[in-house]
């Protein structure tokens, strides 16, 4: 794959005359390489891996070869755990830091790039790089094209350092889902850019082909070296207490330990149902403890796992029986069957992170019981409207999941985290580039003390939601950064001379696609004002065509460039889509004008189920698979 390292055009790396408390440190000059690296000894294999990316950007940097050492000699980069590199450099007066915090120092003509852990240094040092011009935009995925990262080349580099600068965040849950298939090469880039974003986990599923028990022997070793977090879980009660379990025969020998419901129960056997829809029978304490037997043996086979996710079945049907229903909301029963689960594990896994979610049925706090303090509480708001802020009480289904999370804020007294749906699979790879909205709703989650986000990482349609992703690392970290300048960061490296295209395009899509395109639960609109929306489409569509056919053939920037014109085809077919269900949902209302509809996944006005593709989208879709604009 070809690579693109450029002269610093976009990012100012000299300082022009250095603030208060800044100095400019002369990392290189007319080629030569002023500064060596000192890693202490005693580091651990993550701080050793921080060395290591620091010498390989300083060298692409600066063109010359850079001296690693473990004693200082000189102008040094000093890397290292805060309580090491005190002992070794004498360097004194760093206050305490926790968690993930890291600082960057200048003192003396050395340079100080330290954290409370091997994570932290490893993000001080990619800190220090971006302060230098450097910019992650994407892993380094085939469609890229050797754009997914910008590395300015300059024989006479100087960083404006701080004397000193400290950095925390909020939030200590940054996760990536891992979701589609992949091959091992996507998966190696993935890896690589997570900590470059700040993101520190990566989330499995135990099923299917992202599952960590297909990844786990070559992934393993790469998250260590980064000191990254592994979850491991999902939607999986059934892989514990599941009806094909002890030959095929655990439900003909126990079928009263299975979830009752008439619908999808069997008659003979009182209606206790094999469905993976319905959830196991948690009231009898026979069926929880197989499930927990069970459970602890995975666990006990897989004791890398950092954080385990305990969900009920997707879109689940919990059990009739009276015993069950005597229990309470399903909010209740969940609670219940998590703090029990929780209980079980706290002394056999002290170390283990146990996670559920607040989700579906579930989705507001329970009322009878409560979930521990020690667990990790997911909120899954699927029926979000992106047409509003989440907090914003003009949306019903906001209104409702908005109330609900505030009171988990209140009352709940463990962590909160949000699983957010901005690269939603309902979207089928609609450009629904929404990083002023997401800003908006990540600083509101953090003023009523959520801890964390989660986000889908499809890899075949990560060019269509990279600015997304990209937005997503960057705020997790600081909901206050500049947004602008992470845009046009994202937009600099990955279309180059064409940025000021893919700025405007990206507005766009802000503008419109959220409002007039099948994205789940926008509301349906009146003829003229997909018009309107339309029109706007053409306009880009007209603008990027005409920029495509100035630059050259077979280039990497006209490449991205017609990407980005796919990306606005899309979303003017999906418009036209719109038009025709918000004509077919007004002539239903005409029939059930006096219906009532309370449940989210029905509400009256919106898209509320995934429509079938015609022949000839499915057919367009097809021949542009594989540019990482579409994963359908």
């Amino acid at each position: 794959m070809k690579h693109f390292y450029y002269l610093s055009l976009f990012v100012p790396i000299v300082a022009a005359g250095c603030p208060r408390g800044m100095h400019d440190a002369v990392i290189s000059e007319n080629g030569k390489c002023l500064y060596s690296i000192v890693c202490p000894q005693q580091s651990s294999e993550t701080v050793r891996f921080a060395a290591s990316e620091l010498e390989h950007y300083l060298e692409i940097m600066t063109g010359d070869d850079v001296c690693v050492s473990d004693r200082i000699s000189g102008p040094s980069i000093i890397i290292g755990e805060t309580s090491v590199i005190s002992d070794i450099a004498g360097f004194k007066g760093i206050r305490e830091m926790t968690g993930e915090d890291y600082g960057l120092f200048y003192k003396k003509g050395n340079i100080y790039l330290t954290g409370a852990q091997g994570r932290s240094v490893l993000y001080s040092v990619y800190d220090f790089l971006e302060s230098a011009g450097c910019v992650w935009a994407a892993p380094e995925y085939d469609f890229y094209e050797g754009r997914s990262e910008y590395v300015p080349q300059n024989d006479n580099l100087k960083i404006s350092m701080p004397s000193e600068r400290y950095e925390s965040t909020e939030s200590p849950y940054r996760k990536l889902y891992i979701t589609g298939e992949r091959t091992e090469k996507d998966m190696y880039a993935l890896v690589d850019w997570m900590p470059k974003l700040r993101y520190n986990i990566m989330a499995f599923k135990m099923v299917g082909p992202s599952s960590w028990s297909i990844w786990r022997d070559r992934m393993l070793p790469e998250l260590e070296k980064r000191g990254m977090i592994v979850e491991d879980g999902g939607h999986g009660y059934d892989f514990f207490i599941g009806p094909g379990m002890e030959n095929g025969k655990l439900f003909e020998q126990h079928p009263e330990w299975f979830g009752k419901n008439k619908r999808w129960g069997d008659k003979a056997k009182d209606f206790r149902s094999s469905s993976q829809k319905v959830v196991f029978c948690t009231s009898n304490e026979d069926a929880v403890k197989y499930m927990h037997k069970n459970l602890a043996a995975y666990l006990s086979d897989h004791p890398e796992i950092d954080i385990f996710d305990l969900w009920p079945p997707d879109s689940e049907l919990w059990c009739t029986c009276d015993k069950c229903q005597a229990l309470g909301t399903d909010s209740d029963r969940h609670a219940l069957f998590v703090s029990q689960t929780a209980a079980f594990l706290k002394d056999r896994f002290p170390d283990l992170k146990m996670e559920c979610l607040a989700y579906h049925h579930y989705y507001e706090p329970p009322v009878n019981y409560s979930i521990p303090e020690n667990v990790l509480v997911d909120f899954a708001d699927y029926y979000q409207n992106f047409e509003y802020q989440f907090y914003d009480d003009r949306n019903f289904a906001n209104k409702m999941h908005n109330a609900a999370l505030e009171k988990w804020a209140s009352d709940f007294g463990g962590d909160l985290s949000i699983y957010s749906y901005y690269c939603k699979g309902f979207w089928r790879s609609l450009p629904n580039l929404i990083p002023h909205y997401i800003q908006n709703d990540m600083k509101y989650y953090r003023s009523i003390g959520v801890k964390g986000i989660s986000v889908y990482s499809e890899p075949k349609n990560w060019f269509t939601f990279g600015l997304n992703l990209y937005s997503i690392g960057k705020l997790a970290w600081n909901s206050d950064i500049d947004i602008e300048k992470v845009i046009s960061d994202y937009c600099n490296a990955v279309y180059g001379e064409a940025s000021d295209l893919a700025l405007h395009a990206y507005t766009v899509f802000e503008e419109v696609v959220r409002y007039a395109c099948v994205i789940h639960q926008t509301t349906f609109r009146t003829d003229s004002e997909y018009d309107a929306y339309a029109a706007k489409i053409s306009q880009l569509e007209d603008v990027i065509s005409k920029r495509e056919a100035m630059l050259d053939e077979g280039s990497v920037v006209r490449n991205h460039v017609m990407r980005l014109r796919l990306m606005s085809e899309y979303a003017g077919k999906s418009i036209v889509m719109m038009r025709r269900l918000a004509s077919e949902n007004r002539a239903a209302k005409k029939v059930k004008k006096d219906s009532k509809v309370v449940l989210f996944d029905a509400l009256p006005g919106v898209v509320t189920r995934r429509p079938p593709l015609d022949e000839d989208l499915k057919q367009w879709l097809s021949e542009h698979r594989g540019l990482g604009v579409f994963a359908e």
